[in-house]
């Protein structure tokens, strides 16, 4: 097996790993609300964005992009749907949902490539 290989692997199993591991955690913060948990899923996210952005110095394309009204808007509907996204899977995890929303979530992409493969 190459590096190449290896490395998606590695990043492979870290990702469901990390999935399996975040409705844990959201139960260990039940007494903090979902939505306080979303806005802070939001706030970090987008400051860390900005900062690696910044880093490898791609800030100004994305300055560029947004200037392009339809990119823009495209990209606030996706947050938006991301939001309302993980703001479901929050609460679900919260109201003792697990299992329905695990399932869910590993249909979801089944759906997707065979609506794909349909489509």
């Amino acid at each position: 097996m190459d590096k190449k290989m290896r490395t998606g692997l590695f990043f492979g199993i870290s990702t469901f790993a990390m999935w399996g591991v975040f409705p844990v955690y959201f139960k260990l913060l039940g007494s903090v609300s979902p939505t306080e948990i979303l806005a802070h899923r939001i706030v970090w996210s987008a400051l860390f964005l900005f900062l690696f952005l910044k880093c490898i110095h791609k800030l100004s394309n994305v300055k560029r992009l947004l200037r392009i009204k339809k990119v823009a808007l495209l990209l606030l509907a996706t947050g938006i749907l991301i939001a309302i996204n993980w703001g479901v899977f929050i609460y679900a995890v919260e109201q003792n949902k697990i299992i329905e929303t695990s399932l869910g979530y590993f249909i979801n992409p089944l759906i997707s490539i065979l609506l794909g493969a349909i489509i």
